[in-house]
């Protein structure tokens, strides 16, 4: 499987860092897990999608991975592509009227970073989710929440 993925870096099309049998470890919270085969790091939206359209013709698992935290890595590792969200850090306000505002949040965002930007910009809503460590897309894939709340109560759309 190993000339497969690689093939997939070299064809082109794809920006970022590439890093092969790379110790799970070294990016969860818990700092425990085996390799994975491959765990790629892309720069921007075009290398994600043509990494993930790849992936898809050649039939190779993808584990799509946001800050680690909640992750427990089986000593086997992760099969396959391992996919970083790392550097998808942007958040935009899109819409501010009438005392509501909508952003645009990238997936590797910190769910921290997102409550402190809210706050100093002056708007409530995610209180609640303080505390809880991890990034957006990972609270998003699995529903983070604490004292009542949950992310999908402030989660008005999601573009894939």
């Amino acid at each position: 499987m190993k000339d497969e993925l690689k093939k997939i870096f070299e064809a082109g099309g794809f920006k970022g860092m590439v890093k092969f049998d790379e110790p799970m470890s070294a990016h969860t919270s818990l700092r425990i897990g085996g390799a994975a085969e491959v765990l790629a790091f892309p720069e921007n939206i075009l290398s994600l999608k043509n990494l993930l359209i790849a992936a898809k013709a050649q039939k190779l698992p993808v584990f799509i991975l946001g800050a680690g935290t909640n992750l427990l890595v089986r000593d086997g590792g992760i099969e396959g592509i391992a996919v970083s969200m790392e550097a998808f850090k942007r958040i935009e306000v899109i819409q501010d009227e009438g005392g509501e505002a909508m952003f645009f949040v990238e997936a590797g965002v910190s769910l921290p970073a997102l409550i402190n930007f809210t706050g100093k910009k002056g708007y409530s809503g995610l209180e609640a989710l303080a505390g809880i460590p991890g990034s957006v897309g990972g609270a998003v894939y699995m529903n983070a929440g604490s004292f009542g709340a949950e992310i999908k109560d402030v989660i008005e759309a999601e573009y894939p």
